[in-house]
């Protein structure tokens, strides 16, 4: 009914990406609509554009402050992280493309990575287990349906060329829970809270 609360939001934890980095991955965008037809893909745009650390897929409302609180202690035991976007690939691999992304290093190396894992265990009783046991940093430039075998060996070649090239480098220094409502054009995200690595 109009104006009802809902019971559940959806929700993930990610670090914004800056303007002009996500202008640098618009550019790669343009460069790979030469390998994928358009109908064979759903470019993420840029305003969509962020380093997911977790999903959370439906969490009670009646959680939200508890789910909070736990992110502001993980936040809190962190200092910022400098982040270097780079190199472009595709899950589950550029054989079998299902998920086109440029990938996310922390330095130091493994400051992203402790910070997922705070993340994972400060949260831990809140909403969808992690999708996998391990981490890779990235950037999600589109979901891919279906390819040619043409078509896949065309971008596995552009992934490969690809493999070094830099899309910019930027401070990350807080991070936030965003809400994702799912519309017929879509997913639309919105800012929940932001939380500030001050350790």
């Amino acid at each position: 009914m109009p104006g009802e609360v809902p019971t559940f939001f959806r929700l993930f934890a990610a670090i914004p990406v800056p303007e002009a980095v996500r202008e640098q991955l618009v550019k790669v965008q343009a460069a790979l609509r030469r390998e994928i037809p358009a109908t064979s893909i759903r470019w993420t745009s840029p305003e969509q554009m962020h380093l997911t650390l977790r999903f959370y897929g439906d969490v009670p409302t009646s959680q939200l402050p508890q789910l909070m609180q736990a992110l502001r202690t993980a936040a809190a035991s962190h200092h910022p992280i400098t982040l270097r976007a780079m190199g472009l690939g595709a899950f589950p691999t550029p054989s079998r493309p299902r998920v086109l992304w440029a990938g996310v290093q922390g330095e130091p190396a493994n400051a992203l990575i402790q910070l997922w894992q705070s993340l994972n265990r400060e949260t831990a009783n809140f909403g969808s287990p992690p999708d996998h046991e391990e981490f890779t940093g990235h950037l999600t430039l589109g979901r891919i349906k279906l390819l040619s075998s043409r078509n896949v060996a065309s971008l596995a070649a552009r992934i490969a060329a690809h493999e070094a090239t830099p899309f910019g480098t930027w401070q990350a220094d807080c991070f936030d829970l965003m809400r994702s409502e799912l519309t017929p054009a879509g997913a639309r995200h919105a800012l929940v809270e932001r939380f500030a690595c001050i350790a």
